[in-house]
């Protein structure tokens, strides 16, 4: 039992500091308690560190200001406890579900400081266009197949006014940046969109031609993540970001991130380059 009794006191010999400092650490400091700090002595300096290590709850309306200065206070002391109250602590912010913390990978458009992932929609090629024994197009040594592929309605369903809307790229598998990709200008004909381009048998991308794609940059935010704009305003009609891997092209259904840009839209300068593919990363 002695020796159970010895144990204690050093125990509590030993910590005492600290477990005193915790007890002033936590407790909170009022009016009451500063008078008293005031009336008992202890300097200036004591005082104004223990209310800025301490937390607090004064009451400091006018009247109690003035009972406090009735007691004595010292300004300096009342500054102390003016400054202490004006600070708050921020509330932590919850961060945004459309923070790139929680975006899955994918293709997003970017609105103020909201994204909005894009559904891919199913391209479709025709029978005819991945039928191997069908016309095909020998250019030098390699040899593409034609490929028509559709999305079975007229127009898409996100539908923007602006002519240079703002995307968000988040890529992993199986694209790793924006210069994987065409932005493309669809026809749209018999109500359905329509693109065509050349499969190569090879690896190699496939081809589009050049009137129908459209030039836009890319800017890295971090791995993996890219801003992108097209460089020119766009006229109002029917676009989508497809892959430019022809190993994606082998059956007949193929993803496209699709959208329309409304009649609002005001249309694009006149510029004297050519509307071809080119990304570029801007600063």
């Amino acid at each position: 039992m002695k020796t159970i009794l010895i144990l204690l006191n050093s125990y509590l010999i030993l910590n005492y500091p600290a477990l005193a400092q915790q007890e002033v650490a936590e407790s909170i400091l009022t009016n009451q308690d500063i008078i008293a700090m005031v009336g008992a002595g202890l300097s200036p300096a004591i005082i104004k560190a223990s209310i800025t290590k301490s937390k607090t709850n004064f009451n400091l309306s006018a009247p109690s200001l003035v009972q406090l200065k009735k007691s004595g206070m010292p300004d300096d002391i009342l500054l102390a406890m003016i400054g202490k109250s004006a600070v708050k602590p921020e509330p932590t912010k919850p961060i945004p579900k459309d923070s790139l913390e929680f975006m899955q990978p994918g293709i997003y458009l970017k609105q103020a400081e909201n994204y909005t992932e894009m559904s891919p929609s199913e391209l479709i090629a025709s029978n005819a266009a991945v039928a191997l024994g069908t016309v095909k197009k020998l250019v030098g040594n390699i040899i593409n197949f034609p490929v028509k592929a559709s999305i079975q309605s007229a127009h898409a369903a996100t539908l923007l006014n602006q002519p240079r809307p703002q995307f968000l790229f988040v890529l992993d598998f199986p694209a790793k940046s924006p210069g994987e990709f065409f932005l493309v200008r669809m026809q749209v004909l018999k109500g359905e969109r329509q693109i065509s381009f050349l499969r190569p048998a090879n690896t190699a991308p496939i081809q589009v031609a050049d009137t129908m794609k459209i030039a836009f940059s890319s800017k890295k935010i971090k791995e993996g993540v890219y801003e992108v704009l097209p460089m020119h305003g766009l006229a109002p009609g029917e676009y989508c970001f497809i892959y430019n891997s022809s190993t994606l092209y082998q059956g007949r259904e193929f993803k496209a991130f699709d959208f329309s840009i409304g009649h609002e839209a005001s249309p694009p300068k006149k510029s004297n380059r050519a509307d071809s593919l080119m990304v570029t990363n801007r600063p």
